[in-house]
């Protein structure tokens, strides 16, 4: 395949929903390690009284418990968080309560070809356009997704209160 013109765009293009394939596989088969690579959500929800159990869903995600860690995901179809949200929440036993640690990632497949875009573009002699277009894309991303895992990790807490209180 020639790596230019359209070559190299049907290439990026393979690439980019190929990797989208592959993640909606993780998720469906819940795959620890890619629930945990991820961003700090910046914001410490208010502990619970106790450990969730189980399984449930809130409007935006679904969650799942594991141990002392919930996974959460949106699910794929769903309009009410962004394709590919996910994360954690580790559950800390503090002061006869649990404290709630959210991290928080989107798909990371939009994520790299951002940045594959800037730096094959800075390679070809063609930064000037493609490293601002790929940091317009990344602060999107990271916009979007972070408000739509503030969202979720509020939903969240609720649900593991819910009844309790």
């Amino acid at each position: 395949m020639e790596t230019t013109g359209p070559g190299i765009a049907l290439l990026a293009a393979g690439c980019l929903f190929g990797g989208l394939l592959v993640e909606r596989v993780l998720l469906a088969i819940r795959w620890r390690p890619y629930f945990r690579l991820g961003f700090p959500l910046g914001q410490m929800p208010v502990p619970v009284a106790r450990m969730p159990e189980g399984a449930g869903e809130t409007r935006s995600v679904k969650w799942e418990v594991r141990g002392d860690e919930v996974l959460f995901w949106a699910e794929p179809g769903s309009r009410a968080a962004p394709m590919g949200l996910h994360g954690h929440v580790q559950l800390a036993p503090a002061r006869g309560r649990v404290a709630l640690h959210v991290s928080w990632a989107p798909p990371w497949s939009p994520v790299l070809a951002a940045l594959w875009l800037a730096v094959l573009g800075l390679v070809r002699g063609e930064g000037w356009l493609t490293v601002p277009v790929g940091s317009a894309m990344l602060v999107g991303i990271a916009v979007l997704y972070w408000r739509s895992a503030v969202m979720a990790a509020r939903e969240l807490r609720w649900a593991f209160v819910k009844g309790d209180e």
